[in-house]
Formats: structure tokens, sequence, C-alpha cells
């Protein structure tokens, strides 16, 4: 894995044929353009994309597809139609959602007080009724109310009690303020939430006949992103009257491939080296072994073209952190398990393959790290055992995981720093990380002649002559 090699190019052509021309460089899909001049876009051709994915998301989440519709002709003036069905049918659902979460939650409220429906007025010579839920303990406060009470449902907490009164009553009348049941029965919230789960289930059953469009997205998305694309790389063109200029990046590896492109059209391209004034972006070559270290580099922070690429380090240094981390054989099994229960999934991209084989090394690095010190669930082997017999480290001696942990974040600085110089070998740039790398290694030596793990002539001469 190595970050790959890079050349500016400056293309001249005819400006009648600008469009054609970067249409083939797009094709070709091996140049990062370098925009010459900045020109707005259209908005609303950003949007598209946006909703076009939201609702792509929408879909995938059914756990269920229908069969793709790929031979439909003149569909491309469809998709928004398909999009803005499928982007109403997921809006629908949540507010259907929303409601069911609301139903189910006055229910709980309701359900104490039973199945009632509110008397007219008239029924009760104007009097209306007033709802508490008191606490057990607080039950006493009843008798200091002259207003007429009910009560109607206890349990092993609350009592719900109903007072009487024709105006509201006051709000320190009980130690509670008064509950707000609503005028709905339990029978109608019931009835209600009935409905919303039947509509929520033909919801779920419309996203699912929905998937059906999921190819014709897919294609559609490519399409306008590829057309968005242009648009950019057609503003970002220097033009004159008869001729343009684009300017970009291409791989060394693909320089054979522009080059027979620009000859095939007739058009000039300088080829150049890139300069200290330039900054290229970086280009991570990820092999489907190893490759999934560079994946996991992308989650701190892609490396500067002119650094050095420790894709290969992060691959076996982030898979022992993770054994360290787990420190138990079975766990680590088991998330192994996962990842090839998960594997059909995963094989569909190349980076979903790459991660894989990633998870695979450090779900196997974990086991054997969990071996070496014994540990299967949390818990030890029988110390007779052959388990046992195989479990050489102590993770209770601190000491010796204090010295390990120090040695192995020095060993990463110091690879670190040797390859950094070696980037810059021929500059005096170099000696800088490599001063920094001798004084960590001759630090680390002398400190554990120091301990006594290694000879006492580690702490008096070796260290301090390579720190030196």
């Amino acid at each position: 894995m190595a970050i790959k090699p890079l050349n500016k190019i400056t293309l001249y052509g005819p400006a009648q044929d600008k469009g054609r021309i970067l249409k083939g460089l797009q094709s070709l899909g091996c140049m990062h353009l370098i925009p010459l001049v900045e020109k707005g876009l259209d908005s609303t051709l950003q949007m598209q994309p946006a909703e076009a994915s939201e609702a792509k998301a929408w879909l995938d989440r059914s756990s269920k597809r229908r069969r793709q519709v790929k031979n439909r002709h003149d569909h491309e003036a469809d998709v928004d139609a398909i999009v803005h069905e499928i982007l109403a049918n997921k809006a629908e659902f949540r507010e259907q959602s929303d409601l069911r979460d609301k139903l189910e939650e006055r229910i709980r409220e309701v359900r104490p007080w039973g199945d009632f429906n509110f008397p007219d007025l008239s029924d009760l010579s104007h009097q209306r009724l007033w709802f508490y839920v008191i606490p057990n303990g607080e039950m006493m406060s009843l008798n200091d109310i002259q207003l007429p009470w009910e009560l109607i449902h206890r349990d092993q907490k609350d009592s719900y009690v109903i007072v009487l009164a024709d105006q509201e009553p006051a709000e320190d009348l009980l130690p509670v303020p008064r509950s707000h049941i609503g005028k709905d029965s339990l029978s109608t919230l019931e009835a209600r939430l009935e409905e919303a789960e039947h509509h929520i289930e033909d919801l779920l059953g419309e996203r699912e006949s929905l998937t059906r469009w999921c190819y014709l997205i897919e294609q559609a998305m490519a399409a306008r992103s590829d057309k968005q694309a242009l648009n950019e790389a057609l503003s970002g063109t220097l033009d004159e009257s008869k001729f343009f200029l684009v300017q970009g990046w291409v791989p060394v590896s693909e320089r054979d491939k522009v080059e027979a492109f620009t000859a095939s059209q007739g058009v000039a391209a300088m080829f150049e080296e890139p300069t200290d004034n330039d900054q290229p972006p970086t280009m991570l070559d990820k092999p489907r072994n190893t490759g999934g270290g560079a994946d996991a580099l992308g989650f701190f922070q892609t490396p500067n073209y002119r650094a050095w690429d420790p894709g290969n380090i992060v691959f076996y240094s982030f898979s022992l952190f993770f054994a360290m981390i787990m420190s138990d054989a079975m766990y680590c099994l088991l998330v192994g398990l996962i990842i090839f229960a998960c594997r059909g999934k995963m094989q569909k991209t190349e980076a979903g393959t790459r991660l894989m084989k990633l998870g695979y090394f450090m779900s196997g690095l974990g086991v054997i790290w969990g071996v070496f010190i014994g540990s299967y669930f949390g818990t030890a082997p029988d110390p007779d055992g052959l388990l046992s017999s195989l479990a050489f480290i102590d993770l209770n001696d601190y000491g010796a995981m204090m010295k390990l942990s120090v040695v192995v974040g020095v060993i990463h600085l110091v690879v670190a720093n040797v390859m950094t110089a070696l980037i810059n070998r021929g500059s005096s740039y170099a000696l800088a990380p490599l001063g920094w790398a001798g004084i960590m290694t001759g630090a680390c030596l002398m400190w554990l002649g120091m301990t006594g793990t290694l000879p006492s002539a580690f702490q008096s001469f070796l260290g301090p002559v390579i720190m030196a």
C-alpha cells in the first residue's frame, strides 16, 4: 500500500469541442480537476441528488425488496415523481408513527381510570369531574377537603381519585396537580391506535412495493452526479476565444491511457511533476488483503501527498490495539463469527471486502492474544488444563503491562519518524525526525536498563550513546 504518485496535466483544446473532450476525460475516471475559475452552480441540481439519496435510504430500510425494474424506457423523466412518492411515503409513515406513540402514551395514562364517556353537564347538575393521581402515602390529604371525591383505582404506587366540583379546584387543594385525561374514552383511543397500526402496515407495504425502483434510482443518482461533476468541470476551465485550458492531477500509472486519449482527440497535453508550491490530492493504493488499514486510517485523517502512507502499519497496529483492548479469546471469536455471518453483504463492495479482511485479522489476533493471557469470557481456564499452559502473559502484572504499553507506543513513534526521514531523504529536514527517533529509542532502552528488563549496559552506555 502506498500513496500513488501524480502528474499535473495541462490540456489545451478547441473551444467548440470542450464538452465532448471533458466528457471523454470523465469516462476515463482517472483525473482530479484543478478549478482555474470559480463559478456558481445551479442549486436545484445540487438538491436533487440529496432527495434521491434520502429516498434510496428509506427504501433500503425495507426488509424485503421487489423484483427490480431495469428495462423501462424513458424512465429518467419519471424518477423525480418516483422520488417524491417515496418521500411522501416516508413523511406519512413518520406522521403515523408519531401519532401511534402519542396514542400509546395516552392509553397508558387513561387505562387506570377505566373505559367511560363523560356525561352531559345537565346530568350531573353542572358538576364536573376532576382527576388526580395521588401517591398512596398522600391519601390522608383527602380528609382535609370539603369536596366529594371517589377512589377509582389503586396500584402499588398511586391512587386514582375523582373530585366532583362545578369549578376547577384550587391548585393547592391536593399535594399533586390534577391529571388531564382528555375527552376521548379508552375504547376510542384504542380504536384510533388500531387504525394507526393498520395505516402503518399499509405504508410499509407501499414502501416494499416501491423498492422495485431502487435500481433506476441508483442509475439516476449516478447519472445526475456525473452531470453535476461535468458541469463543475465545464465551469472550471479557462476559456479564450477559440481554445480552452483545463488542469488536473493524473496518477502516473494512468498516464499512458490519458496520453492515448488526448492523441485520439487531437488536443495538446503537457505533463509535469509536482513542484514544492503544488498541493496534490492524496490517492491511496488499497490492495485487497491489507487495504483495510487505509480505510481505518480514513477514520482519522488522510495523509498528505508528500507524507508516508501508514496504511500497512495501521492494519497491524489497529488489530493489535483491538486485541489488547478486548483481551478475551471468546469475545474476539464472537466478533469474527459475526463478521463471517455478514460476509455476504460486506463482499458486495471492494471497501466492504477490505474491511472484512481487517475484521478477520483483528478477531484472529484477538483470539491469539486472549489465549496468551488466558481469558475466556472473562474467566481463567483450569490451572491444570492445556489452555492454562498456553497462557504466559499476566495482565495483573502492572509493571510488565506498563513496559509493554510504553514499548509499543515508542515503536509507533519511532517508525513514524523514521518513515518521515526516508520520505525527505536528500533534504536537511530529514535530520529532525531522525534525531527524534534516536532520542526516543535511546531513552526507552535506557529506561528498560534501569528497570532491569535489559542489561545494565543499556542504562550506562548504549542508551545515552543512541540519544546523543
